[in-house]
C-alpha cells in the first residue's frame, strides 16, 4: 500500500547577531499546518504541509518545543519500526536554520535522535517483560559520514573510505561500513558522541571549520517472537532499519563568501542536495517509466529505499525566520512542498533473512554454475531495475566485475547474512576494542589524571567546539603531522611542528623550524625558542588549528590566591579574532613606518632638488664667465675641421654588418669599404636618392638663447600576447566617459604600434604656470602575435611598460603556463633595453573570474606581483641594483563594465578606467619629477632649441635621416657642445620618438645615422611582419586583421609561399611597403613606386638588422646568366635545427675550439640580429644522397622550403654554419646561451686567416652586438680538453692565466694543464663515442634496415663485418681513416637521416 512522505516544516529564533540588526520575520505561521513567506512588495507564497512547527517565540502564545516535535514525528518514526517497517527522518535546510538542534539537541535540550533512541530502549523493556520470554529484540547502529562525495564511516576511525555497492539480492549497502551491537540507550548515546569527535578530527584534518557534510545514522531494528524468541527455534522475525539522516545546510557561494578549496566543497555539497532534488522532483511528479537519477549522487543512491522504495519517510524543513534569507527559506519551502507528493510502498518486513539467505544461496550456485562452463562476464541479471531507476548494464557496478569478483562478493553477504548472533556479538567485542585503541590515539576517550595539563580544541561548530583532549605528559611532548608525534594533528602542520615542555606547574613551547607557525594568544612566536604558556592561553598551530591550554592544578591555585588570569570564556571566535588583532596592529605599524620612511625619502628628494638647482645656476655664473674662453676654443675647432679631409666618426654599415674596430680585411664582408665612403638617404625634386656626405660647416649659426622650460613627456607602453585586450583598454581610454555610449567600438588586431597622447594635468606640481602642472602621456599598443619581434626594437627608457595579461587563465592559485611564460618573455625584452624602468601589471578580463569579490581580485595580483617580482630578481645583474624593474602597480580591469581594481582602487565597484589612466600617469609624473638627467622636467633653453629645429625638419620631409657630424654641428648651432650633453638630449628625444637611433650603442660617436622619423619607419617594420601575421592566420580570421597597408590578396599572389620560408621577393617588398614610401613622399596613391625608394627602405631594414642580402642567381627566363639579390628574414626561417646534430656537435671536429656564451637573459631578436651580422660568413651544408638508397619521402616533402631535399640551405632559427676557407663553425642557440664550435676545414692546407683570428673576429661581434643592451650581461665558458670531462672554464679567468703562463686545474678531472693549451682547444683528440653506435637505430628508423645497410655501406671509411640484421657497432671504422674524412660522413649522414624524418614548421 503506497503512503505520501511526511512532511514537516519548522522555523527557528532570531539569533544574537539578527536581533543586533533589527531583524525582520518574513515566516508566519497558522492552523498547525499552514506556512506563509512575505515578500517584497506585498507579494507572498502560503504552502500546507503534514506539520508547521511555530518554534520563532518562546515567550509568545505558542511555541512548538523538542518535545512537540518528537511526539509529532520521532514517536510516528518509531511506532513504524516497531510494527515491522523501514523508517527514515531526514531534515533539510539552510545552514543555521537549526537542523542540526532539531535533529540531535544543544545541552540539555536534546533533540528528536536521541528521544527516539531512549524511548526505544524503554519499549523494548517494557515489551520483554510483557512477552514473558517470548519475545526479544536485538539492535545494532552504523554512523555514515558523506563529505564531498566521498563516504566515511564514523565508529571506525581507523578507517579512511568507504564506498557505496549494489548486490541484486541485498540492493544498495555500503562495503566496509562498521556496524556496532548495541544494549542499552548509553551505549548509542556514546557512540554518537565518539562519532561526532571522529568529525571533528576529519573537519581538522581537512581544514573545515565546521561540519560541512551529511550523516546518516543507522538503526537495524530486529524482533524475534514465538518459540521462546531465540533466532534458531524458527520463530517469526521483523527487521526494521531507521535511517536519521541530518544533511549538510544548502549554502549560496556568493552569500558565504567562500572561494577556493571551500568553494569546490560547497558546490559538492550543493552537487549532492540538487541531485536529491532531482530526483524528489522525478519521484513527486509520478510518470511511469521515468528515470529517477539516483546514482547521481551517493547521498540519494544510499537514501534509495526511503525516497521511492520499502519505507515510511518523514522530511524535516528547516527555516531561517530574517527577512536576508528570504530566498533560500522560499527554496526550502519549495524544495518541501515537492516532497510531499511522493508516494512511498513500505511493508512489513517479515522473516527477511530467510529471504535474504536464500537468494543469495540461488546467486552462489548460479555463479559457480557459470565459472565452470565459462570465463565470460555474466549476462545481465533480470530484476536489477527498479520502478523508474533504469540505468543500462555499464552504469550497473554488479554486473561490470567478473564472475569470479561477483562470487567473491555473494559469499561473503551470504556469510555475513548466516552468521550465527553468536559469532556477531564476538565479532562486535572485537570491533570495540579496535575503536577504543583508535580513539586514544585520536584523544578521543582518554583516562588519566584530570588533574594534569591538557589541550583542549576549540571549534567553529559548536557540537565540535571542546571535543578532542590531548594531555601533555611530564617532560617534551611532540606534535605534529607526522605519526611518531606524541601528539598527531592532520592537515597543515609540519612532519614535527613542535615541542610542549612540561616540568612541574611550567609549559613551554617551543616551534621547531620557521615555517611551523604557531600563535599564542593572536601573537606569532619565534621558532626553537622556547615560550612560557599559562593556564587559558590560545594556541594556534598552523593557520586554524585552535587550542586552549587547561591546566587545572594551576588553575585551582590561582582561585584560591585569587590571582585567576583572563581566557576562560574564550571561545573559536574570539582566538580567531584575537588573531586578527595582532595581525592588524602589526600591519598599521608596518604601515606608519613606511609612511615615515617614505615622507624622509621625499624630503631628502626636495633637497637634493634644491642643491641641483643651486647648482646649476652656479654653472650658469660659471659659463658666463667663460665665454670668452669657450669662443677661443670654438674657432680652434673650426680651424682643425679645416685643415682635415676626413672624420673620424663611422658611417653607417648598410650591409647589415656591425661595424667593428679592428676587423681583419678578409673576413669584413664584401663592399662594405667602399659603402663605408659615406651615403645620405635625401629628398631632391621629390625623389630619394644617395647623395655624398659633407663634413662639418666652418660657419657656426648664431641664434638666440631661450630659458630652461618644463616639458614633461612620457610614455605608456601596452605589451602582452595577441586578445589579453590591450586594444580595448587603449579604447576605453579614448572613448570618454562612458555614459555617451553602452559599448566600445569594434576592435581589430593590431598589427604594428598605435599611438594615442593624452593630456593630464597634476595640480600642485608646477612652479606656478598652469602649464608646468602638464603632462603629455604616449600610450603605445604593442601588436603581441609573437611575428612580431621587431617592436621590441623600438622600447626605450622614459616609459612605464604596462603588462597586460589574461585573468580568465588564472586556475588554482596560479597563473596558466603559457600566459606566465609570455609575461617573463616581455620582461627579458624591457629589461635588455631599458633596465631601471617602472613596470605596471594590469589583468584583464576580470568579469570572467568565477570569483570577483575584491579580497579574490587583491590575492591574485599580489600573486602575480609576487611572480614577477621574485623573476626580476632572477635576472638582475649583479651589483648592479638600480637596473632592476620597479613594479609600481597591479590592478584588474574590465573593458566591459570600463571599471579598475586593486592598488589604490580598494572598493567593490571599482574606479573608472579613466582613473586607471590618471594613476599610471601619476607614476609618470613622479618618474619625470626625479629625472637624473632633467630634474622636475626642466630642459635647458639650447635643448629646447635644438629639438624645435628637429621638428621643423621632420615637417620638411626632405630628409630621413642625419648624418652623425651634420646633427652634432646642428646642435653645437644652438650651444650644445659637450658630447656628454648631446648624448643626454640625443636620449632624451630618442625616448619622445623625435629621433631614432638604430643601435643601442652606449657612445654617441657609434651612431653613424640619426633617423627622424621613428613612428613611420615603426610602421614601415610592422608592413613586413604584419604579412607573417597574414600568413600564420587562417583565411576565415584575417578579416580581423586591423591596419593593414597593402591589398592581402596581391600581397599572397606575388609571395607565391616564400616569405613563410624566410625569404623577402622584392616583388612582394614592393607590395608591403609602396603606401610606406608614398606616405613619407607626400606622393599620390597612383604614383608609381620607384626602385631606388625600394631599395631605400630595404637598407633600413638591413641597418636595423631585420633582413640580410644575398646574391642570388635571377629567375628571369630571358637572362638565365643573370643575378639578382635575395632578402631573407632570419626570424621568420620556418625550421629548428635538427636535435640530431646538437647532441653531436663536440664530436663534430676533432681539432678546434668549443665555447659557451652565457647570458643572463636571451632577448627574442638577439640570435636573430647575430644571424644577419655574421650573413656574408655563411656556408651552405650539402647532403647529398648516397648511391643506390632512393628515399620515398612522401607527403613529408610540403612540411620542407623548396630544394631542401637536394641541398641544405643555411637558413634555420636557431642555428647556422659559418666559415671561410680553412675554417667552419657551427653556431646555435639553446634556451639562453649560444654555442659556437669552430675548428679548421682541411689539417693540410692554410686558410686565408688562422683558426684564432676567426674566433676573436667572432668575439669581437658577438660582443659588440651585446654591449648594445644595457640590461645583458654575457660570460664565455670553453670546456675542458679532456674528452670524457664536463667541467668548462671561464674565459676571461682562462685569459689571465694564459698571459702568465701559468696553469689551471680542472675542479672536475682534477687534470693540471697549461691555460694557453685549453684557450686554444689544445688539439684535443675525440672518438665518435655512443653516437656512432646510435646511427644503425636512427638509420633503420628513418630508412628500414635495407637503405639503412646500403647508406652505411656508401660511406669508404666504414667495414662491415657482420650481417645486416646484427647490431650497429659491427660498422666500424677503418683504423686509418682520418678525422676529416669520416666526420664529413658523419654530419652528412646525420644531415640525411634528419631530412628523412617528418620535419614541421617551429
Amino acid at each position: 500500500m503506497s503512503q505520501a512522505v511526511t512532511v514537516a516544516v519548522r522555523v527557528r529564533p532570531f539569533n544574537d547577531r539578527e536581533k543586533a540588526e533589527g531583524a525582520q520575520n518574513v515566516i508566519q505561521m497558522s492552523g498547525g499546518k499552514n506556512t506563509t513567506i512575505l515578500g517584497e512588495q506585498g507579494k507572498s507564497h502560503t504552502f500546507s504541509f503534514d506539520h508547521s512547527f511555530w518554534s520563532h517565540d518562546k515567550e509568545g502564545d505558542r511555541y512548538d518545543s523538542q518535545e512537540d516535535v518528537y511526539q509529532a514525528l520521532g514517536s510516528k518514526i518509531l511506532q513504524s519500526a516497531i510494527e515491522g517497517y523501514n523508517t527514515c527522518l531526514f531534515a533539510y535546510g539552510q545552514t543555521g536554520s537549526g537542523k542540526t538542534y532539531t535533529m540531535l539537541g544543544y545541552g540539555g535540550d536534546i533533540g528528536v535522535i536521541p528521544r527516539l533512541c531512549k524511548n526505544l530502549f524503554e519499549k523494548c523493556d517494557a515489551k520483554r517483560e510483557e512477552a514473558a520470554g517470548d519475545w526479544d529484540c536485538r539492535v545494532q547502529v552504523s554512523y555514515l559520514e558523506i563529505y564531498n562525495e566521498k563516504c566515511r564511516c564514523l565508529l571506525n576511525p581507523n578507517s579512511k573510505e568507504v564506498k557505496p555497492r549494489e548486490h541484486p539480492a541485498t540492493g544498495p549497502y555500503v562495503e566496509g561500513l562498521t556496524t556496532v551491537i548495541v544494549g542499552t540507550f548509553e551505549d548509542i548515546e556514546q557512540l554518537m558522541d565518539e562519532g561526532n569527535k571522529t568529525r571533528t578530527v576529519a573537519s581538522t584534518a581537512m581544514n573545515a571549520t565546521s561540519s560541512r557534510s551529511h550523516a546518516i545514522f543507522t538503526i537495524t531494528f530486529t524482533q524475534f517472537s514465538g518459540r521462546n524468541a531465540d533466532p534458531s527455534g524458527k520463530g517469526s522475525e521483523k527487521v526494521s532499519k531507521i535511517n536519521l539522516v541530518d544533511l549538510a545546510g544548502s549554502e549560496r557561494a556568493n552569500k558565504t563568501g567562500a572561494t577556493g578549496a571551500t568553494l569546490k566543497e560547497g558546490a559538492n555539497i550543493n552537487k549532492s542536495l540538487v541531485c536529491l532534488g532531482k530526483v524528489i522532483a522525478a519521484l513527486a511528479d509520478q510518470k511511469k517509466g521515468a528515470h529517477i537519477p539516483f546514482r547521481d549522487s551517493s547521498l540519494t543512491w544510499l537514501l534509495k529505499e526511503n525516497l521511492g522504495g520499502n519505507s515510511r519517510t518523514i522530511m524535516m524543513a528547516a527555516l531561517s525566520p530574517h527577512v536576508t534569507n528570504y530566498e533560500e527559506s522560499l527554496s526550502t519551502l519549495r524544495y518541501a512542498d515537492r516532497a510531499k507528493r511522493i508516494k512511498t510502498h513500505a511493508i512489513v518486513n517479515e522473516d527477511p533473512t530467510s529471504k535474504r539467505i536464500r537468494e543469495l544461496s540461488e546467486e552462489v550456485e548460479r555463479l559457480k554454475q557459470l565459472l565452470s562452463n565459462t570465463t565470460q562476464q555474466p549476462p545481465p541479471q533480470e530484476g536489477l531495475k527498479e520502478g523508474g531507476d533504469e540505468e543500462d548494464d555499464k552504469s550497473n557496478e554488479y554486473t561490470s566485475l567478473s564472475a569470479a569478483e561477483q562470487l567473491a562478493m555473494t559469499v561473503a553477504a551470504l556469510e555475513d547474512a548466516a552468521m550465527p548472533w553468536e559469532d556477531k556479538q564476538k565479532k562486535n567485542q572485537v570491533i570495540q576494542e579496535e575503536r577504543h585503541q583508535a580513539l586514544i590515539e585520536l584523544g578521543i576517550g582518554v583516562e588519566v589524571d584530570k588533574n594534569n595539563p591538557s589541550l583542549i580544541n576549540l571549534n567553529e561548530d559548536p557540537f565540535m567546539n571542546e571535543c578532542l583532549v590531548y594531555f601533555l605528559k611530564s617532560g617534551v611532548t611532540t606534535l605534529g603531522s607526522d605519526a611518531s608525534c606524541d601528539i598527531t594533528i592532520h592537515g597543515d602542520l609540519q612532519p614535527h611542528h613542535c615541542t610542549i615542555t612540561v616540568e612541574g606547574d611550567q609549559i613551554q613551547i617551543s616551534p621547531t623550524t620557521d615555517e611551523a607557525t604557531t600563535c599564542v594568544n593572536g601573537n606569532e612566536i619565534e621558532a626553537k625558542q622556547p615560550h612560557q604558556l599559562k593556564p587559558r592561553d590560545r594556541i594556534i598551530f598552523g593557520d586554524r588549528h585552535i587550542f586552549r591550554l587547561n591546566h587545572p592544578r594551576v588553575e585551582q591555585k590561582q582561585r584560591d590566591e585569587g590571582t585567576e588570569g583572563g581566557g576562560a570564556g574564550f571561545d573559536y571566535h574570539m582566538a580567531m579574532n584575537e588573531k586578527y588583532e595582532t595581525f592588524k596592529r602589526n600591519v598599521m605599524e608596518e604601515v606608519q613606518h613606511e609612511e615615515r620612511r617614505r615622507e624622509e625619502e621625499v624630503q631628502q628628494q626636495i633637497e637634493d632638488l634644491k642643491k641641483e638647482e643651486r647648482r646649476r645656476e652656479e654653472e650658469a655664473e660659471q659659463q658666463q664667465l667663460s665665454r670668452i674662453e669657450a669662443e677661443l676654443r670654438v674657432k680652434e675647432l673650426e680651424e682643425n675641421l679645416k685643415q682635415t679631409n676626413e672624420i673620424s666618426l663611422p658611417m653607417p654599415n648598410l650591409t647589415g654588418a656591425a661595424p667593428v674596430a679592428h676587423v681583419p680585411n678578409k673576413l669584413a664582408p664584401a663592399g662594405v669599404a667602399a659603402q663605408q665612403k659615406g651615403a645620405l638617404h635625401t629628398s631632391t625634386g621629390g625623389r630619394i636618392k644617395y647623395v655624398d656626405v659633407g663634413l662639418f660647416s666652418a660657419n657656426r649659426k648664431q641664434v638666440s638663447r631661450v630659458p630652461p622650460q618644463l616639458l614633461r613627456k612620457y610614455k605608456v607602453i601596452l605589451i602582452g600576447h595577441e586578445e589579453v585586450g590591450k586594444t580595448s583598454i587603449k579604447k576605453c581610454w579614448s572613448s570618454g566617459d562612458p555614459r555617451f555610449f553602452k559599448k566600445l567600438p569594434d576592435v581589430l588586431c593590431t598589427t604594428g604600434i598605435e599611438v594615442q597622447e593624452h593630456r593630464l594635468k597634476y595640480e600642485g606640481h608646477g612652479a606656478g604656470k598652469p602649464s608646468d602642472d602638464d603632462l603629455t602621456l604616449s600610450v603605445l599598443d604593442f601588436a603581441g602575435q609573437e611575428v612580431y619581434h621587431s617592436h621590441s626594437l623600438f622600447l626605450s627608457p622614459r616609459s612605464i611598460f604596462v603588462f597586460v595579461w589574461n585573468m580568465s587563465n588564472y586556475e588554482d592559485g596560479e597563473m596558466a603556463e603559457s600566459e606566465e611564460s609570455r609575461m617573463m618573455s616581455w620582461l627579458d625584452e624591457v629589461y635588455s633595453k631599458a633596465p631601471g624602468s617602472s613596470a605596471v601589471l594590469l589583468g584583464t578580463h576580470k568579469d570572467e573570474l568565477p570569483n570577483q569579490k575584491l579580497s579574490n581580485l587583491n590575492a591574485i595580483l599580489n600573486n602575480v606581483k609576487g611572480r614577477v617580482e621574485e623573476y626580476i630578481q632572477s635576472i638582475r645583474i649583479a651589483d648592479e641594483p638600480e637596473k632592476d624593474i620597479r613594479v609600481v602597480g597591479s590592478y584588474a580591469c574590465s573593458c566591459k563594465s570600463r571599471g579598475a581594481w586593486g592598488g589604490e582602487f580598494q572598493t567593490e565597484k571599482g574606479a573608472k578606467m579613466s582613473e586607471l589612466l590618471r594613476a599610471i600617469g601619476g607614476q609618470a609624473f613622479k618618474n619625470c619629477l626625479a629625472d637624473r638627467q632633467y630634474p622636475s622636467g626642466a630642459i635647458p633653453g639650447r635643448h629646447v632649441q635644438f629639438l624645435r629645429e628637429l621638428e621643423r625638419l621632420k615637417a620638411e620631409r626632405k630628409k630621413l635621416l642625419l648624418p652623425i657630424q651634420e646633427y652634432a654641428q646642428l646642435a653645437s648651432d644652438f650651444g650644445i657642445e659637450d658630447q656628454g650633453e648631446l648624448r643626454d638630449c640625443t636620449n632624451l628625444f630618442h625616448s619622445w620618438n623625435v629621433i631614432y637611433l638604430f643601435t643601442q650603442a652606449k657612445r654617441l660617436l657609434d651612431h653613424p645615422y640619426i633617423f627622424l622619423h621613428p613612428l613611420w619607419l615603426s610602421h614601415m617594420v610592422s608592413a613586413l611582419f604584419s604579412m607573417a601575421h597574414l600568413i600564420y592566420t587562417p583565411p576565415s580570421a584575417r578579416k580581423y586583421i586591423g591596419g593593414l597597408n597593402y591589398s592581402p590578396e596581391e600581397a599572397l599572389r606575388v609571395d607565391m609561399g616564400r616569405l613563410r620560408n624566410g625569404e623577402l621577393t622584392l616583388s612582394l617588398a614592393r607590395v608591403l611597403l609602396s603606401k610606406s614610401i608614398k606616405s613619407i613622399r607626400n606622393d599620390k596613391q597612383d604614383a608609381a613606386v620607384e626602385d631606388v625608394d625600394l631599395e631605400m627602405c630595404l637598407q633600413l631594414l638591413i641597418s636595423m638588422d631585420l633582413v640580410y642580402p644575398r646574391v642570388v642567381a635571377s629567375e628571369d627566363p630571358s637572362d638565365p646568366e643573370g643575378e639578382t639579390s635575395q632578402y631573407y628574414v632570419p626570424s621568420l626561417f620556418p625550421l629548428n635545427y635538427p636535435s640530431s646534430l646538437k647532441e653531436v656537435v663536440p664530436y663534430l671536429f676533432q681539432k678546434g675550439l668549443y665555447r659557451m656564451y652565457i647570458f643572463n637573459i636571451f632577448p627574442k631578436e638577439f640570435y636573430y640580429r647575430l644571424v644577419c651580422r655574421l650573413q656574408h660568413l655563411m656556408i651552405p651544408i650539402s647532403v647529398p644522397v648516397p648511391e643506390g638508397v632512393t628515399v620515398d619521402i612522401g607527403e613529408d616533402i610540403k612540411y620542407l622550403p623548396p630544394n631542401y631535399d637536394h641541398q641544405v640551405r643555411n637558413h634555420w632559427k636557431d642555428g647556422m654554419w659559418i666559415g671561410t676557407k680553412g675554417i667552419r663553425a657551427f653556431v646555435y642557440q639553446v634556451d639562453t646561451m649560444i654555442y659556437a664550435v669552430f675548428s679548421p676545414q682541411n689539417f693540410g692546407e692554410t686558410g686565408e686567416v688562422s683558426l684564432q683570428e676567426f674566433i676573436e673576429y667572432f668575439d669581437e661581434v658577438i660582443n659588440t652586438l651585446a654591449d648594445e643592451y644595457d640590461g645583458l650581461s654575457m660570460s664565455c665558458c670553453q670546456p675542458c680538453v679532456n674528452g670524457e670531462c664536463e667541467n668548462w672554464f671561464d674565459v676571461k679567468i682562462l685569459s689571465e692565466v694564459s698571459k702568465r703562463d701559468g696553469s689551471i686545474q680542472c675542479q672536475n678531472c682534477q687534470e693540471d694543464r697549461p691555460a694557453k693549451t685549453i684557450i686554444r682547444g689544445g688539439g684535443l683528440e675525440r672518438s665518435p663515442g655512443p653516437e656512432w653506435n646510435e646511427l644503425w637505430p636512427n638509420l633503420t628508423a628513418a630508412l628500414g634496415n635495407d637503405k639503412a645497410a646500403a647508406l652505411l655501406c656508401s660511406l669508404d671509411c666504414v667495414i662491415n663485418e657482420s650481417d645486416v640484421s646484427d647490431a650497429g657497432e659491427a660498422y666500424l671504422l677503418k683504423e686509418d681513416a682520418e678525422c676529416d674524412v669520416w666526420t664529413d660522413k658523419f654530419i652528412s649522414v646525420l644531415m640525411y637521416i634528419a631530412f628523412c624524418q617528418q620535419q614541421s614548421y617551429s
